[in-house]
């Protein structure tokens, strides 16, 4: 036996659609809540860019460490073109040697100041 196949017409279709949307924003709109700031009502102001602040000395503490293991690489690379007395394995290691070490000077500055981190 084969399956009949019942065309839906395009009303039927665009009723669905309808009371989906309207289902979906029934839903979304009982799931919102009301947050009030916690700062105004006891008085204490903190500062909002403290956690930014936090976020980027993570981010550039990684990066700094980062640059130490590229310094390693190119550290690696200019003992073996010293070993191969290869000339633009010396140029390339050297390089990238002092890259890492930028990177990784540039990260763990102290004074953070440049950047508008103190």
């Amino acid at each position: 036996m084969k399956k009949s196949k019942v065309k839906v017409s395009k009303s039927v279709k665009m009723k669905k659609l309808l009371v989906c949307c309207f289902l979906v924003f029934v839903v979304m709109s009982l799931m919102s809540v009301a947050a009030f700031a916690s700062g105004a009502s006891t008085g204490t102001v903190t500062n909002p860019n403290t956690s930014f602040d936090e976020i980027i000395k993570f981010i550039a503490g990684w990066i700094g460490k980062l640059g130490l293991v590229v310094g390693f690489i190119g550290a690696v690379q200019l003992g073996f073109a010293f070993k191969n007395d290869d000339a633009d394995g010396k140029t390339k290691g050297l390089r990238t040697l002092i890259s890492g070490f930028v990177v990784f000077a540039l990260c763990s500055a102290t004074s953070l100041a440049m950047f508008g981190i103190i």
